[in-house]
């Protein structure tokens, strides 16, 4: 849907803007201060809603913002009358998580040194994929899903998985911990870099990790699974 508005106002397509750290970098130690800076990131919040990231060139001079958004809160608003609303989890809800009483909501859509940043809130994963569908054949998946440890997906016991410090993670022992609920994971298999609340806890070995800037590039094509805390 995103492409199809851009198309209709003719806004050129810019390359992705990963730097070659892989993700953003604004040094700010907590990871929604580093999320939001490149295009493709996508941030996973404690109670399982997802945002996401998009970053494009759009040159203020020829196209008009507004008229943008215009065209953005009509497709958002058909897409939240057509779609059932399922929200997170208000107790475990982060105090920086914005509010959201609809399946799709917009955080951020703002112009700045040529671009356009907008995000996006989704209250699921699921609606991430059914608004993004026609966005992400050109990402190399379609896969995003989320969950806690203590309803474990079998994909995270069949994986190998490291640690921030680049050593064996044994994702079992934390499947079956007295504290798997705390535990969230999200897999991914196009082209994005993945942020989530918390301390980050380790990841599939076909992802790539950046310390410095608490996230883990896809590559795309390859199911990526990240584990937070």
């Amino acid at each position: 849907m995103r492409k199809k508005m851009i198309r209709i106002l003719c806004v050129a397509s810019a390359a992705m803007m990963l730097l070659a750290s892989g993700c953003a970098n604004s040094g700010n130690q907590n990871s929604i201060g580093k999320f939001g800076k490149v295009t493709n990131g996508i941030y996973l919040y404690k109670d399982m809603a997802v945002q996401d990231s998009y970053v494009e060139e759009f040159d203020t001079k020829k196209y008009d913002l507004n008229e943008y958004r215009g065209f953005l809160d009509e497709e958002i608003a058909e897409y939240n009358k057509s779609n059932a609303f399922h929200p997170g989890d208000e107790e475990v809800r982060g105090e920086h998580e914005p509010a959201y009483t609809a399946p799709i909501t917009v955080v951020k859509c703002e112009t700045g040194s040529g671009n356009i940043n907008q995000q996006l809130l989704y209250a699921t994963a699921e609606d991430f994929l059914k608004y993004n569908e026609e966005e992400l054949e050109g990402r190399g998946g379609s896969t995003l899903q989320t969950g806690t440890l203590q309803k474990v997906d079998t994909k995270l016991l069949t994986a190998s998985f490291v640690g921030p410090d680049g050593k064996d993670l044994d994702v079992q022992a934390l499947c079956v911990s007295k504290n798997a609920a705390e535990y969230r994971y999200v897999i991914c298999d196009f082209a994005a870099l993945l942020y989530g609340d918390g301390a980050l806890i380790g990841y599939t070995k076909n992802g790539s990790y950046s310390a410095e800037n608490s996230c883990v590039t896809v590559k795309g094509g390859e199911k990526v699974i990240v584990i937070f805390k």
